[in-house]
């Protein structure tokens, strides 16, 4: 099964912890749209933004959680999308990942369910209509 794009219904959100969604900044994020593979038991969410960007200097990212066997891996990620809102291309370059020491020998595996999440994502708000290529790269710490 691959990740699915969709709304997430109330009877979903009862069944999620709402500690994921918390944001030091503003407290709890409204839960509304994931990208979800439930054969996986796992799921991505937008967790919020960095702070507003008046077009310089360098650009805030998104945040996100990732939920998987009953861990959060929290990221940050920026997109840049091309083209319009009936045909466009987007590039995420995921930028920090916070991995549980649960998960520290299956790095490679949580990093690839942050690239198919972020995929099936498509940009910031979680729509991918219109999208005809969406393309992740890692820039993490150790790998500069």
């Amino acid at each position: 099964m691959a990740f699915v794009n969709e709304l997430v219904t109330e009877e979903q959100k009862t069944k999620i912890d709402p500690k994921i969604f918390y944001r030091a900044y503003r407290g709890p994020r409204d839960l509304y749209r994931w990208v979800v593979d439930r054969e996986r038991e796992v799921f991505v969410v937008h967790v919020g933004s960095g702070l507003p960007w008046d077009g310089t200097g360098p650009r805030p990212g998104e945040y996100f959680a990732l939920s998987w066997k009953g861990e959060v891996v929290k990221f940050e990620a920026l997109v840049v999308a091309e083209g319009t809102r009936q045909s466009w291309k987007g590039h995420w370059d995921v930028m920090e990942v916070h991995i549980p020491d649960a998960f520290s020998a299956r790095r490679d595996e949580v990093l690839e369910l942050i690239r198919e999440g972020l995929m099936a994502m498509g940009n910031a708000i979680g729509t991918a209509d219109g999208c005809y290529q969406i393309t992740v790269d890692f820039r993490l710490p150790s790998q500069k």
